[in-house]
């Protein structure tokens, strides 16, 4: 399933009118791009074409108050997206495979397309975890959209080998790895098996994670 989400500043539906819904857009693909501390707030605003150096000042605060922002107006829309592949799952009337509920934790951030191509909430949740904030977007189950947290659960429920801290860790591997693969998806070079296709190197990379969860909780290579 690919689900391509408007991404015009019309259809942000923030409700503050269209130069904010720019400012989000532009930080969002820039930071996805260059890196959360190689984007000035400066440049956040010419992109969005707004004249008044103060602009994000005045709606966001500051570099964290608009990364959270963005935080704030993406994840519903994702969280729809899985909600859509959750309720599909269990419509199906198939007990959910381990790597059936990843799919449908993960694939989301694949699934939200621009019109373009490409994937700037799932590169700019990316470049977030990889800088030094600290940040990791399942590892609080408090903070999790509803369809995450109930996805979360399911899969922490089907995994009962592992200690807690091992699933989080776990958790936390596979959704690097993920991001990863969806940041670097025209980097890989994967031949004729998996076509060389977008979708070949997110399905491999769900069952290496599908392998791993069901794994022992304490691997040994000795």
């Amino acid at each position: 399933m690919t689900r391509k989400v408007p991404r015009t500043a019309e259809s942000e539906g923030t409700g503050y009118g269209s130069g904010r819904a720019r400012l989000l857009v532009a930080a969002e693909k820039l930071f996805g791009e260059r890196g959360i501390d190689n984007v000035s707030l400066r440049q956040v605003g010419v992109v969005a074409g707004q004249s008044n150096n103060s602009a994000i000042a005045l709606h966001f605060g500051t570099k964290d108050g608009l990364i959270g922002a963005i935080l704030e107006a993406r994840r519903p829309v994702i969280d729809a997206i899985r909600q859509d592949r959750l309720q599909k799952l269990q419509e199906s009337g198939k007990k959910p495979t381990l790597r059936d509920l990843l799919c449908c934790l993960m694939m989301p951030w694949a699934d939200d397309v621009d019109a373009e191509g490409g994937h700037p909430y799932a590169c700019f949740i990316a470049q977030l975890m990889w800088s030094n904030r600290d940040y990791y977007p399942l590892s609080n189950l408090g903070e999790l959209s509803p369809a995450a947290a109930e996805v979360v659960e399911m899969i922490r429920a089907a995994t009962p080998h592992l200690e807690d801290n091992e699933f989080s860790i776990r958790l936390r591997l596979m959704t690097g790895m993920f991001l990863t693969a969806v940041v670097h998806r025209g980097k890989f070079s994967l031949g004729e098996e998996l076509g060389g296709s977008e979708q070949g190197i997110f399905e491999r990379v769900l069952d290496i994670a599908a392998l791993f969860f069901a794994s022992p909780n304490r691997l040994n290579f000795s």
